[in-house]
């Protein structure tokens, strides 16, 4: 049965960065640093505009959380949806929230160069771009932060009914999705920090 969206929604369907199934294939699962590791995700960078960008991914290569940045700053914001792990001989230890943005500077080193162009998104979001370009496609944010000097907009968007019909009378929905977030970071007006998390079920 096809479910309807409640009547004046807003209706999106997830962004997300255009890789290749061959840059997937050469970065994914690579031991990262030491015995430090994120696992089913690819971390990319680009020296000349000093950006980072991590996705890690569900089945099929879905995008389940991406992470964009500038290589030299982090912000915490982001480095508590990060996971990475310590892999022993007897098992694998989530790394604390604490620990994230240090180890991420560090396994930046053996991440993979990649062109630019990777580092905009499917509906040409960017960093450096000005807070009034989200506002203007995603309408006012779901919630509003000043974090560290940093002003963290996050929009947050029901499943989409087809898949989940709980949220029947939500404001914004995701299409083709379990639920997504868009968190946009930005300092001066001037988006320096974005994370996405695409739901599975």
């Amino acid at each position: 049965m096809c479910l309807h969206f409640a009547v004046n929604a807003q209706i999106i369907t997830p962004d997300k960065y255009l890789l290749t199934d061959v840059l997937i294939n050469q970065t994914i699962n690579k031991k990262l640093h030491d015995s430090v590791q994120s696992y089913d995700s690819s971390w990319l960078k680009n020296d000349s505009i000093n950006q980072a960008l991590i996705i890690e991914f569900a089945t099929d290569h879905h995008q389940f959380c991406s992470f964009l940045f500038y290589q030299n700053y982090l912000p915490y914001t982001a480095t508590k949806e990060l996971n990475l792990f310590q892999h022993n001989h007897q098992n694998n230890k989530q790394i604390a929230d604490s620990l994230i943005a240090e180890l991420t500077y560090k396994l930046l080193d053996s991440a993979q160069a990649t062109h630019h162009s990777n580092f905009i998104s499917r509906e040409n979001h960017q960093l450096g771009e000005l807070k009034s370009k989200a506002i203007s496609c995603y309408n006012a944010p779901s919630s509003k932060l000043n974090i560290d000097g940093n002003e963290v907009l996050t929009w947050t968007y029901a499943p989409d009914p087809n898949y989940q019909s709980s949220h029947k009378n939500a404001s914004r929905y995701a299409k083709s999705s379990f639920g997504y977030t868009n968190i946009m970071i930005y300092r001066n007006d001037s988006l320096i920090a974005r994370v996405l998390i695409d739901q599975i079920p």
